[in-house]
């Protein structure tokens, strides 16, 4: 069952101003930073919708630090650019995705270290986000899963069939393939080696989750909307701060 975190809609504590447009934008970085390593060059993609709004929200200083290492409530935020320039990374031009119809909330950036990784994603709301591209291959990157990255010069659609807990997402993308494992749970060590060992693949990046919370197995007895919690502190004559803890607790086991 999917559920909703608490945090997915007060927001998480963060460098303001906009859960979606500053802080979510953040973690996307820290995401890309995560499957594509620490970045020596950084280029920055947006929706066309962030023309008039990045600035304000500083949505361009929040994705490059997430790039380099911080998190949404680094002090040194809003002048993450300027700290970028010092650390010796170089920051591209801005541009713009010329595809419309994009959820509004879509970002990106290219990093380049030994390599050269292009990671898309969207913030969708209280500072949640996910992982839609990985260098133009489809795929579903949850902040709150382990992952593992698989960049192949061949089809691997058959050899990667999901198995139980896992989902495998991906396929062709600009240069050979990008396949995405995820899993609430650790994945065990003989499937990296295993995966490894096909001599078609070429890199493979484990990632770990972003976010703590949402990476329980079982999720049967929680309830699926905010509504529903208030609803059973209710009931339960409970304070709702100690229900939502619970809550809490529950979905991240």
């Amino acid at each position: 069952m999917q559920t909703t975190s608490i945090f997915e809609i007060i927001g998480p504590e963060m460098i303001g101003p906009s859960s979606s447009h500053t802080a979510g934008m953040v973690r996307i970085g820290m995401m890309a930073r995560r499957i594509a390593g620490p970045p020596r060059k950084v280029e920055l993609y947006m929706h066309q919708m962030f023309q008039y709004l990045y600035k304000g929200h500083k949505t361009d200083a929040a994705l490059v630090g997430g790039a380099i290492g911080m998190d949404q409530k680094d002090e040194r935020l809003r002048s993450a650019l300027s700290v970028a320039a010092q650390m010796g990374v170089v920051i591209g031009p801005m541009r713009f995705y010329p595809d419309t119809t994009l959820h509004p909330n879509t970002v990106g950036m290219t990093i380049w270290n030994e390599r050269s990784c292009h990671v898309r994603g969207i913030s969708i709301g209280g500072g949640s986000v996910v992982i839609d591209q990985i260098d133009g291959a489809a795929v579903t990157v949850l902040a709150d899963r382990y992952a593992i990255i698989v960049w192949s010069d061949a089809d691997l659609s058959g050899r990667l069939a999901a198995r139980d807990g896992v989902s495998v997402t991906g396929g062709k993308a600009d240069r050979g393939y990008v396949y995405a494992l995820c899993s609430a749970l650790p994945f065990p060590a003989s499937l990296q080696e295993e995966l490894a060992a096909l001599p078609e693949v070429r890199h493979i990046q484990p990632v770990e989750p972003l976010l703590e919370f949402g990476c329980a197995p079982d999720l049967t007895d929680i309830p699926d909307s905010i509504a529903a919690l208030t609803a059973r502190a209710a009931q339960e004559k409970l304070p709702l701060w100690k229900l939502s803890l619970g809550y809490e607790q529950a979905r991240s086991g």
